[in-house]
């Protein structure tokens, strides 16, 4: 008799537990929670063939998913039926056409209040019926019909961009952001393509972009960057390339002003100096590749694209000139005002000092003259020269020996000594000017800061940007001091050098110069300076081969094999450390 009851007692609790599963999907089928038991039988571990337990949610999702498709349809068949009324006269074409942007608005705000219902799928479709009634429909009365002007057009598109994103963001909904987001992007692509108003619609790609930055510097939908940043990169080249087509604007092209195309390549670099500088030095964010990549980009597309403007039609030169003045001091002004009081910010220090050194040499470039220009780089080199040591960054030491070099370049230096280097006989020499011997005198100075700025027992990557400086003074050196003896020897360098002697004069300089140099580094422990020694033998074993040789005579050849071979055997011996000099004595 026990053994009955207990059976049956067994079965009524394996019943009570099978109802309280069914009754659980039931509450899943119908949206609600199910209730839990206070007490009651244990519950049965589900076996893996129970009818729908781990498929419930899902169809419980592809059927609400069905249902808003349909609903979806609905509305776009609603908005296809105010479309028929219009092409059938009952209403004014542009009165259609604003009652079908208000019925896309309405859907919207459906979306907004679905969302703060808690009904988050609907809200995706509401929103994406939206963005598929309201874009064709812009597109579709400005290219098509010509209800809507281009302006009209190029301003309805960002702000339904931004009432998208507004929603999405309210509610995050990504969905909705991504929809709107390539949707915006793509009508505004499709009608520069279809009206030719270039400036007017790359303008709203503007917009758009910096919509989309707006939402990055809160770190929301980062990955809709690349797409919005890759159509406007596209909408602001084809723009520059048109205004500078060699044969003017193609058919059907409206007129293009220069100052609008000028207008939309300088704020494509900005819009994104600009959002980087927020997310780094506001919000503390490490540079992106997305952002090294894309500054890179439009500082070569929208900011190179409007010197070539300013080269085709060549107006507003200084403007230009300015502005890149301008974004290069506001990205070493943010280098230094906040990166450097940060810890572990490295990297974006290197990316904002970089764009500054390429900002600032265009600016200088634009602005100033030949002369003028010299004497700011040269200024500028010695400046980074300084910093570059008080900051310790490598980045700014390199900066100088950029600086310098151009300096030297711009001075006619640069020209003076390779003359005295590689030059024939046979035609003019560049001349050695007062602003050429300052600009050495410069670079000089700016060599002896950074030598004494460098931190003892740098790694080899930190003598780099003093490596180039030495260099350049080497080869100011070899080749004012070729032309100095090629004068004596010939009595005026040019047309009138003997060849001989002017070979002979090369290989001095050259050999004296890795003596010099041999001597120097290991007198003053300058690793970059013994780097420089056996470059400079080369140069003087090739002069030997296409100089001394085939131009040389007894006694000319005589005093260039002593030199070189002197160099040769005293350059090792200079190098080597005064112990095993020493020892070997």
């Amino acid at each position: 008799m026990g053994d009955r009851l207990a059976d049956l007692e067994a079965r009524l609790e394996d019943m009570l537990g099978e109802l309280v599963q069914v009754r659980e999907r039931l509450d899943r089928l119908e949206g609600r929670t199910p209730v839990a038991r206070q007490e009651g039988p244990p519950q049965t571990a589900p076996s893996p063939a129970a009818d729908g337990e781990s498929a419930t949610p899902r169809t419980a999702w592809l059927a609400g998913a069905v249902g808003l498709v349909g609903r979806t349809l609905m509305t776009l068949g609603g908005a296809y039926l105010m479309r028929a009324v219009t092409e059938a006269g009952a209403v004014p074409a542009l009165t259609g056409a604003i009652a079908g942007l208000g019925y896309a608005g309405l859907w919207l705000i459906a979306a907004d209040r679905a969302a703060a219902r808690g009904r988050r799928q609907s809200a995706a479709f509401h929103g994406a019926a939206t963005a598929m009634i309201a874009y064709p429909l812009i597109w579709e009365t400005t290219a098509r019909f010509g209800l809507l002007g281009p302006r009209a057009a190029a301003v309805l598109v960002p702000v339904l961009v931004a009432l998208g994103l507004a929603v999405a963001w309210r509610h995050r909904l990504d969905g909705i952001a991504w929809v709107h987001g390539l949707l915006g992007l793509a009508t505004a692509f499709a009608l520069l393509q279809a009206t030719h108003d270039l400036v007017t619609f790359t303008g709203s790609l503007l917009l758009v972009a910096t919509l989309v930055e707006r939402t990055a510097q809160r770190d929301r939908w980062l990955a809709l960057r690349w797409p919005t940043a890759l159509v406007l990169d596209l909408a602001v080249l084809q723009t520059v390339l048109v205004a500078v087509r060699p044969g003017g604007l193609p058919p059907g092209y409206p007129p293009l002003a220069t100052g609008g195309v000028m207008l939309v390549g300088l704020t494509l670099p900005a819009v994104y100096l600009v959002s980087v500088a927020v997310r780094t030095l506001r919000r503390g964010r490490d540079v992106r590749v997305f952002e090294v990549i894309q500054i890179a980009v439009a500082l070569l597309v929208g900011f190179g694209g409007t010197l070539r403007v300013v080269g085709f039609t060549g107006v507003a030169t200084l403007a230009v000139g300015a502005v890149g003045l301008l974004l290069g001091a506001a990205c070493y002004g943010a280098a230094f005002a906040f990166l450097e009081r940060r810890e572990g910010v490295g990297w974006n220090f290197y990316v904002y000092t970089s764009f500054a050194g390429l900002l600032t040499l265009a600016g200088v470039f634009l602005v100033l003259g030949p002369s003028h220009a010299a004497i700011a780089w040269a200024g500028l080199g010695l400046a980074a020269a300084w910093l570059g040591g008080r900051f310790m960054r490598v980045t700014l030491r390199l900066h100088a020996a950029v600086y310098l070099a151009m300096a030297a370049g711009t001075a006619g230096l640069l020209r003076a000594a390779t003359d005295g280097l590689l030059a024939d006989g046979t035609g003019p020499w560049g001349d050695v000017t007062a602003l050429g011997v300052a600009v050495g005198v410069v670079t000089a100075l700016a060599y002896f800061v950074l030598a004494r700025t460098c931190r003892p027992g740098a790694r080899w990557n930190s003598l780099l940007p003093q490596a180039g400086v030495a260099a350049l003074i080497a080869l100011f050196a070899g080749g004012l001091v070729a032309r100095g003896l090629a004068g004596l020897l010939a009595r005026a360098p040019g047309a009138s050098a003997d060849a001989a002697f002017l070979a002979t004069s090369r290989t001095a300089a050259l050999a004296g110069l890795a003596v010099l140099l041999a001597w120097a580094g290991r007198r003053w422990s300058r690793p970059e300076l013994t780097w420089l020694v056996y470059p400079a033998l080369i140069g003087g074993g090739l002069g030997l081969l296409v100089g001394d040789l085939p131009h040389g005579r007894p006694v000319t050849l005589f005093v260039s094999f002593a030199l070189y071979g002197g160099a040769l055997i005293a350059t090792p011996k200079l190098l080597r450390d005064p112990e095993r000099r020493e020892a070997e004595k």
